[in-house]
């Protein structure tokens, strides 16, 4: 231009060329208003906004789809659990058995089947030890089966012994026969308790005897006593006392034993009677 400095102009050609002059660092062209603008076009900007949500619809997916596996899988749970307490059973463990009550179990008769009633043993009644050696002290209860074929039994006790009862004897009945000089009576009176269903009658029960201490056997003397006249009449569990009388020789001490057998002859009252000592 005209009046401007070479210097000047050739420098600013330079700089608007470029070119490096010596000496100086290159000076890069500046750009003009019109040039290009920087940063990105709207192309990339669309694609990073498509990934992005396809990205949130991949995880929305991932999401509902485990949610709802979840959901499902909870009342799965409750069966596998099931499953399991009772493997157990299934591996070969052995539950206990079931005790039933024997009373609770009840048989059915089998059609066809005939059941044979069960045999029932009766109890053993123990027989009363008999004769002298197994005599039982005065005032034992002694029980006689079946007395003179009563039903039943009857309990009898040894009492008081009146070992010279002839006043006693003569008291009771004037017709009663006087003892000889050599003898005299003796009286010993008994308990007797009746346990059957008849009414025992004293009329029928047979006498006692008695024998000595020498061993001299005595029957009943047949005598008018209470009992003659005023007879007992016993029904079950009632007791009255019956009065026997002996004679024997007026010396005859005091010992011997009274033999129950009810009404049996006198040498089989010997040995199975039930022997009481006298004294």
């Amino acid at each position: 231009m005209p009046g401007q400095d070479p210097q000047q102009s050739q420098q600013g050609q330079n700089g608007q060329s470029g070119t490096a002059i010596p000496g100086q660092l290159p000076v890069m062209p500046q750009q003009g208003a019109a040039g290009g603008k920087s940063g990105l076009g709207k192309g990339p900007i669309l694609v990073m906004v498509g990934c992005g949500l396809l990205v949130l619809v991949l995880v929305l997916s991932l999401v509902g789809f485990f949610g709802v596996r979840v959901l499902m899988g909870s009342g799965d749970d409750e069966q596998p659990t099931s499953s399991q307490e009772e493997s157990p059973a299934e591996e070969g463990s052995t539950a206990p058995e079931e005790t039933t009550d024997p009373e609770e179990e009840t048989s059915e008769p089998v059609e066809g089947a005939t059941t044979e009633p069960e045999e029932t043993t009766e109890p053993t009644e123990e027989a009363a030890p008999v004769g002298e050696a197994n005599a039982v002290p005065k005032g034992t209860v002694v029980t006689l089966e079946d007395p003179n074929d009563f039903a039943g039994s009857m309990d009898i006790v040894i009492g008081d012994v009146n070992w010279d009862a002839t006043e006693w004897v003569s008291e009771q009945n004037s017709h009663n026969p006087q003892p000889t000089d050599q003898g005299k009576y003796i009286m010993v009176q008994a308990e007797m308790t009746y346990h059957g269903p008849d009414t025992f009658n004293s009329f029928a029960f047979g006498p006692i005897d008695y024998v000595a201490a020498d061993g001299t056997p005595y029957e009943d003397a047949g005598v008018v006593t209470p009992d003659t006249t005023s007879k007992l009449a016993l029904q079950d569990g009632e007791s009255g006392t019956m009065h026997f009388v002996f004679m024997t020789p007026a010396d005859l001490p005091e010992g011997g034993h009274f033999v129950v057998a009810g009404s049996l002859p006198l040498d089989e009252v010997l040995v199975e009677g039930q022997w009481v000592e006298a004294a």
